[in-house]
């Protein structure tokens, strides 16, 4: 009668069924007609026909991708279209209305295909964004004080310590033949359930259907007789058909799990984060302690399970059994590993390790190992293959399989916007697109597993969408006005210069302009300028655009800021008149124009401030300009008239 009330109990304790199915917002599972909540347990034979599936649902979403997976194995998900002895499922989906997919039994669950399998909606589980359920899927279970445990749990000594408190292992549907529970450390010698000795604590009762064994400890647990035991049902262990469920029963505290939890799936996040979780159970005077290396990332001592202590922040479980919790969170910047002011640096592999001992007395010291894996070098031989104004090729040797899961090239730069970039497997190249041209990119390389491993680093400049602007004086500057200058503006050969490249004179759009083809990789864009008015320096953009982007590159063609000062003239003789001046502004020469009648002679002097003008014709007038200049001419200085039948006026 004791096992009858005891799966009842286990029934309603592990699986909650919700009154309201189905909801009406947030992931579920669903089973004949019943609703669900996350870590509900279903019985194999339940669910072995497509009819009695296990339905994980998401409400209002549309089925994209969806998995089933079994969480012992996450890198495995289930194979929705085959089964196999390693994979025994098969599913069936439902894109609309809501997100649903359909698990069931295809062929027998084995022991090493039982117990807990998640689903991730409407996304497969690689997905950060996707929503997740768990559910655990059982053959053989265990039992203890109106509860159900799955395989490996654990079990303090001090609550299976009468007939009353019993592990049972029950295999529904199912008559026992033999049986056996067995100590994993002595297969050969099974447990006595009718005698007890300091070698063999334990004794049983047994229910003939459905199979079942009770085993508890009839005298105290040593040393030598705690730890793993293993249940065999319907029949003994040595029938390679029975089967088998492992405990632990223990004494004193004990580790129940120390695992990895909220690793990163994108591993373009950057620094990263994720959880080590430790739980403890049993005594409840304790310290523990979690290490990588000497260094302790969380420390806590004196600990006492019946007191709530700030000291020993952990979160309880199971208050029967005090079963708490303790989580630190990591942050690994790629040099080192860091908890709060805590911080260690690290390469390679991360391997942490929990410590649990019963305090004062230290009876038992636990003590188990994580191990996350990180590459621990970083990609060698980076090289640029390629670049164009818009794109760079760059490739690296790959570090074997066993090393690296993939890689996450990051390229950033002070003007530009970043981008990262995560690639899966054994890439070893890749073309980075919508860069900007002429800009010096910062681009790392790491190869990564479970975390990001060390950078290679490499910089590369695109090439210039506008290589260069210069401007040349195409005619003699005596010309004044009418002086010529021709604009060299060379850009890439990723542009149609005949659409893409337009020009600013002095902010006035100018679009008559010539180009040639220099060689594959450039074009001379040229436009013919003219210091008009006098004066006035003269500023060019050559705009180019390509992508949405426009670049550009100005020359400026000074002026002085005013015509020479002071300018004199002085008779020599009959036909030779000596002219100067002085000038208030920067200047690389001056240009004289002289005219009389309807003759007009001009002279360049491009250092001196002072002239002497030659054969003039006696007894005539002369209108003398004197103008500066620096690329472009100014405006002119004074006129001044001379006569030489006269005095100077």
């Amino acid at each position: 009668m004791y096992l009858v009330l005891l799966t009842i109990v286990f029934l309603l304790s592990v699986s909650e069924v919700i009154s309201q199915c189905p909801l009406s917002s947030g992931i579920y599972l669903r089973h004949g007609g019943n609703c669900y909540t996350n870590g509900s347990f279903f019985w194999d034979s339940s669910v072995n026909e497509v009819t009695e599936a296990i339905s994980c649902v998401l409400p209002g979403t549309n089925l994209t991708t969806g998995q089933w997976v079994r969480v012992a194995n996450s890198d495995d998900p289930v194979d929705c279209n085959s089964n196999s002895a390693s994979d025994p499922f098969q599913c069936t989906s439902l894109a609309l209305p809501n997100a649903t997919l359909n698990l069931y039994l295809a062929q027998g669950l084995t022991a090493t295909t039982e117990g807990w399998y998640k689903c991730c909606l409407p996304t497969d589980c690689s997905d950060s964004n996707t929503s997740i359920i768990f559910a655990n899927i059982f053959s053989i279970y265990l039992a203890n004080n109106g509860n159900c445990y799955p395989n490996g749990s654990y079990f303090w000594d001090s609550r299976a310590n009468s007939d009353t408190e019993a592990i049972s292992c029950v295999l529904p549907g199912t008559s026992l033949t033999t049986g056996q529970w067995v100590r994993v450390a002595d297969p050969d010698d099974p447990v006595d359930c009718n005698n007890n000795s300091a070698s063999d604590p334990f004794r049983c009762t047994n229910v003939i259907s459905p199979a079942a064994l009770n085993f508890y400890l009839a005298q105290g647990l040593t040393t030598t007789t705690e730890g793993w035991y293993k249940c065999c049902l319907p029949t003994n262990c040595s029938d390679p058909n029975t089967n088998i469920i492992f405990a632990n029963i223990f004494r004193f505290a004990e580790i129940e799990s120390f695992t990895v939890a909220d690793l990163p799936s994108d591993m373009t996040e950057y620094p990263q984060e994720y959880k080590l979780n430790c739980t403890k159970i049993g005594y409840y005077q304790y310290g523990i302690r979690v290490n990588i290396g000497s260094t302790a990332m969380a420390n806590h001592t004196n600990c006492d399970d019946r007191y709530n202590s700030d000291n020993c922040p952990g979160t309880v479980l199971v208050s029967s059994t005090y079963t708490v919790r303790y989580t630190v969170t990591i942050t690994w910047d790629g040099m080192n590993v860091s908890s709060g002011p805590i911080s260690q640096s690290t390469t390679g592999d991360q391997v942490y390790q929990c410590r649990v001992a019963d305090h004062p007395d230290s009876n038992a010291i636990r003590i188990r190992n994580v191990t996350i894996k990180v590459p621990a070098t970083a990609p060698s031989s980076l090289t640029e293959i390629n670049k164009t104004t818009t794109n760079i090729t760059v490739s690296w040797t790959a570090l074997d399989s066993s090393d690296a899961d993939g890689y996450v090239v990051n390229v950033t730069s002070d003007t530009d916007t970043g981008q990262t970039v995560q690639l899966e497997g054994s890439n070893n190249a890749i073309t980075l697109n919508e860069l900007r041209g002429g800009i010096t990119y910062s681009i790392t390389v790491r190869a990564y597993q479970q975390l990001l491993g060390p950078a290679s680093t490499i910089s590369v400049q695109t090439l210039p969408v506008i290589n260069s602007i210069n401007w040349t004086l195409v005619s003699s500057i005596t010309q004044l006005n009418n002086t010529q200058y021709r604009i060299d503006c060379l850009t890439t050969t990723d542009i149609d210069p005949s659409t893409d490249v337009y020009w600013l004179v002095n902010g006035v759009m100018k679009s008559s302009s010539n180009y040639s083809l220099i060689d594959v990789l450039t074009y001379n864009n040229t436009l013919l300028v003219y210091p008009d008015p006098l004066g006035v320096s003269v500023n060019v953009t050559c705009i180019a655009m390509i992508g949405g982007v426009n670049y550009n590159q100005s020359v400026i063609l000074h002026a002085p800021s005013g015509p020479p000062n002071n300018v004199r003239g002085f008779i020599l003789n009959a036909t030779s008149i000596k002219v100067n001046w002085t000038n208030s502004s920067e200047t690389n020469g001056y240009v004289i124009e002289y005219t009389t009648g309807d003759v007009t002679r001009n002279v360049v002097s491009t250092s001196e401030d002072e002239i002497v003008l030659t054969d003039l014709s006696p007894m005539s007038t002369y209108t003398i300009s004197v103008y500066s200049y620096i690329d472009l001419p100014s405006v002119n200085s004074t006129v001044t008239v001379l006569r030489f039948d006269c005095e100077l006026l």
